[in-house]
């Protein structure tokens, strides 16, 4: 989902917080609210820490009233965890597990049954720091939605027909939608960006669909979920039962190591061929990343722009990748003028409206209005637990002595780390560019540069330096 339609979702709900919300379908700038008194401390959350065996961790959550509510996490960074030749494994794994488990009395239920039987519901996350399952349900079926959670994350079988089932009818669904160019373009245009050389999309792309076996689930499950990179966050139920479920937990046998891949190329523009019906211009920038001092001025500051944006703007993403995000901006077309609103939306960037100026800053108050709107999901407190225990939340954690606790807190960003992340993001030589679209798109990005054309490579390789030099390289 986009940061833009995500935050008509959060401010259409956090209205009450704030004197003026926004149309999304306005076309002018919209009035800056008035003056709101600063608080201390936006959003706590205290979190219990717990030793459980194998090296994993327990995080137990207050408990919500009649509510239950838990998550098996650990971290991804798809540059290294994902073979150049499959990208979007680790999501269709998640997805895939959710197919059968060892536990299934009835291979034919599966856990999605299960869990519907026991009154609540099971999925998987994954925001390209953080991936893992959660459930939720009633207070009185923990217990039981606890153990199918511990048997999707530890004993998947991955049954080879169903997940070949599942590949085709996903790859249908890429062609019907046109998807796997919209993900190949934004792919690379995070790639490139952190120096990967190769697509880091959101999801499996057409190639990886084709290509996949239930072998190369089994491995990245056993490279991805093991105890000693795991945490278990929990709302509703004792310690106690936490620990006698995941007993026993210890890392599987390791996998073989994922083949050395070939040094990546310098690349500064790209093309992916498409019609022209899906042409598009795809700015990549790098940004601070889940854990970065500076990760909560980025936050301020697109919080800002999505509230003072001019409709027919670019659409907005925020990708994670591991530690690393990257901001990345799509306009459509090919005419000319493709990347004048990218240029426009950047320089308006933290720019202050008429009249408030004088007035505390918007964009910690509309951070603080999406913190306390997110906190009363489920999902959103579990996360949060997980990545600050993983080092991967935007905000302030701090362990108690013995890492007894976890005091997790948000705090707004000073003046001079909004400095720092936009004279950052509107550095002309940071970007990267990645044209989608006909041999036209190809020739207008080579008025600024070599381009590369990876619309069929799953890689960019550095040349010997005899052959004349690295690939894009300005």
């Amino acid at each position: 989902m986009t940061r833009r339609v995500r935050s008509v979702l959060l401010l259409s709900a956090a209205c009450s917080a704030l004197s003026a919300c926004p149309s999304p379908s306005t076309p002018t700038r919209a009035a800056s609210p008035p003056p709101v008194p600063p608080e201390a401390a936006p959003w706590a959350l205290a979190v219990s820490v717990y030793p459980l065996d194998g090296g994993a961790r327990a995080l137990l959550l207050p408990r919500q009233p009649e509510r239950f509510a838990a998550a098996v996490l650990f971290p991804v960074d798809a540059a290294t965890d994902e073979p150049p030749s499959l990208e979007g494994l680790t999501r269709f794994m998640l997805e895939a597990a959710l197919l059968e488990t060892e536990g299934d009395d009835d291979r034919a239920a599966g856990p999605a049954r299960r869990a519907l039987l026991l009154g609540g519901a099971i999925h998987a996350y994954d925001d390209g720091a953080v991936a893992g399952w959660w459930v939720e349900g009633p207070e009185r079926a923990g217990p039981g939605l606890l153990r199918l959670l511990r048997d999707v994350a530890l004993s998947p079988r991955f049954p080879a027909t169903r997940i070949q089932a599942r590949a085709e009818m996903a790859r249908e669904e890429l062609a019907q939608t046109h998807t796997d160019l919209a993900l190949r373009g934004l792919g690379w245009a995070v790639g490139l960006a952190l120096g990967a050389g190769r697509p880091l999309a959101d999801g499996p792309l057409d190639g990886t669909l084709a290509r996949l076996h239930r072998e190369d689930l089994a491995r990245a499950h056993a490279r991805l979920v093991t105890p000693a990179r795991a945490v278990v966050a929990v709302e509703g139920v004792a310690p106690d039962l936490v620990a006698q479920i995941f007993r026993g937990w210890t890392a599987p046998p390791a996998p073989p190591p994922l083949a050395a891949g070939c040094a990546p190329a310098v690349a500064y523009q790209a093309w992916v061929a498409g019609p022209d019906g899906d042409a598009r211009v795809v700015i990549g920038v790098p940004a601070p990343g889940p854990g970065d001092a500076d990760r909560a001025a980025l936050e301020e500051l697109l919080a800002e722009a999505d509230t003072h944006g001019v409709v027919g703007g670019p659409r907005v993403t925020l990708a994670d990748r591991g530690a690393r995000s990257v901001l990345v901006l799509e306009s459509d077309g090919l005419a000319p003028d493709a990347l004048e609103p990218v240029e426009r939306w950047l320089a308006d960037l933290g720019r202050a409206l008429p009249g408030e100026a004088a007035a505390a800053p918007l964009g910690p108050r509309l951070r603080r209005a999406e913190l306390r709107v997110r906190s009363e999901h489920a999902l959103a407190r579990l996360t949060s637990a997980g990545r600050a225990a993983l080092g991967l939340l935007d905000g302030e954690a701090t362990a108690a002595p013995g890492a007894s606790a976890l005091a997790i807190t948000t705090l707004p960003a000073d003046a001079a780390a909004r400095a720092r992340v936009l004279r950052a993001l509107r550095d002309p030589d940071r970007r990267v560019r990645v044209a989608v679209g006909p041999d036209e798109a190809r020739r207008r990005l080579e008025l600024w540069g070599p381009v590369v054309n990876a619309t069929r490579a799953t890689s960019l390789c550095a040349r010997p330096s005899g052959d004349g030099g690295d690939a894009g390289t300005r």
